[in-house]
């Protein structure tokens, strides 16, 4: 199973990285002295979101699902955003944002990000156990 929450903390990556480089791009200043494009901010918010689904959502997965391993999918789907939204909530401790908006928009968007590692997971959990139904 741990290759199967490799392959989530990817795909979860990929697709995070993307939901936030484009927003990052949709209301960025091209006149700005520092401006990145988006290809560098993709590259490095994939790196980053890989990084922190690979060390800290894959050990926190295993330990969510040894918890509540009786739960329904809903519960499960709920406590996920849960997690990652208060996980959002730490950084923002330690990197505070100037708007509300700001605020509130990367918190969604962490919990949709936990989400989205949580059916990613559930997933690749169900493909490698077809396939070895399948093989037997």
């Amino acid at each position: 199973m741990n290759l199967s929450r490799i392959i989530s903390s990817i795909a979860s990556a990929l697709l995070g990285s993307i939901i936030f480089t484009i927003f990052n791009t949709m209301t960025r200043n091209v006149e700005t002295t520092l401006y990145y494009s988006a290809t560098s901010l993709f590259i490095t918010g994939f790196a980053i979101l890989f990084f922190l689904f690979l060390f800290i959502a894959t050990p926190l997965s295993f330990f969510l699902e040894k918890k509540f391993k009786n739960y329904s999918f809903l519960t499960k789907t709920l406590l996920y955003f849960a997690t990652w939204t208060s996980l959002g909530a730490l950084f923002l401790l330690f990197n505070p944002s100037n708007s509300m908006e700001g605020i509130l928009k990367f918190l969604l968007i962490s919990g949709c990000s936990g989400v989205v590692f949580f059916l990613f997971t559930q997933l690749t959990d169900f493909i490698s156990v077809s396939i070895r139904k399948v093989k037997k």
